[in-house]
């Protein structure tokens, strides 16, 4: 037998990272989040597929390592000069810092693109102007993503489905939701998970409709289970009875031939 080929593997990134952190501060030196290269970190390339779990992979590492602030702006640009005592004109050290840090930081973020992406941004001077635009580049791509899924979700039924097929359809879905910026409230996926149910599951969207407070979507789950292996009981009991009559027709006709 010929041996499995394995699928293209994901385009990814070593970036070596290491950050020192203290409070930010625009015109205090001390209070930069500084940069030093130590450590790394695999980060899938972005595409122009893949923006939104690239985002999702991009911005807690950033916001973990403390320096989340230059991209989006709340660190600020310190001023190139400051006024010494005797009312001259200095370079400000606060400047000097924080510019390297954010070409450290651009670096980082430029190296995880795909070269077709970082063509687009290639001409931005820092990381929160090259963050700015993509999110502006990708925005419309992952609204429409959300309009689709959403539209997926008011489709859905369970049909045929087992209730843990059903139940892990909506949690995907809803899932990529949540990555596109746009996650639903767990009523909203209750409520999707229980228009898609047959009429045999009108005892379960009875109970939970009836319920004072909300449900988990572990409970809602536990519940699903529940409902589906008493309506497989049941559906079973009943086509025992068919199902002996049967056998009992089969033997008289064998016996009386």
């Amino acid at each position: 037998m010929g041996q499995h080929q394995a699928g293209p593997a994901r385009p990814t990134s070593n970036i070596s990272l290491s950050f020192k952190m203290s409070s930010a501060s625009p015109n205090n030196s001390e209070n930069l989040p500084l940069f030093n290269p130590s450590s790394s970190i695999n980060l899938t390339k972005l595409t122009r597929l893949n923006y939104p779990t690239w985002k999702a992979t991009m911005l807690p590492y950033l916001k973990g390592q403390k320096v989340l602030g230059y991209v989006d702006g709340t660190i600020q640009k310190p001023n190139k000069t400051v006024t010494s005592t005797d009312g001259s004109t200095i370079p400000n050290p606060s400047y000097e810092i924080w510019e390297t840090q954010d070409n450290l930081i651009l670096s980082c973020i430029n190296s995880s693109l795909l070269d077709a992406v970082l063509a687009q941004v290639a001409h931005y001077s820092t990381s929160a102007e090259v963050w700015t635009a993509l999110n502006s580049v990708f925005a419309l791509q992952s609204r429409a993503k959300a309009v689709h899924v959403r539209s997926q979700l008011s489709n859905l039924q369970k049909g045929n489905q087992s209730a843990t097929d059903y139940f892990m359809t909506i949690k995907r879905l809803t899932d990529e939701l949540a990555i596109a910026d746009q996650p639903l409230k767990c009523d909203d996926i209750v409520t999707y998970l229980l228009a898609g149910l047959r009429p045999e599951y009108d005892s379960l969207i009875s109970m939970v409709s009836r319920r004072d407070g909300s449900l988990t979507l572990e409970e809602i789950y536990s519940m699903l289970l529940t409902c589906e292996a008493r309506i497989q009981h049941n559906t079973q009991i009943l086509t025992l009875p068919v199902a002996s009559a049967n056998i009992a027709t089969r033997s008289q006709f064998s016996f009386g031939g």
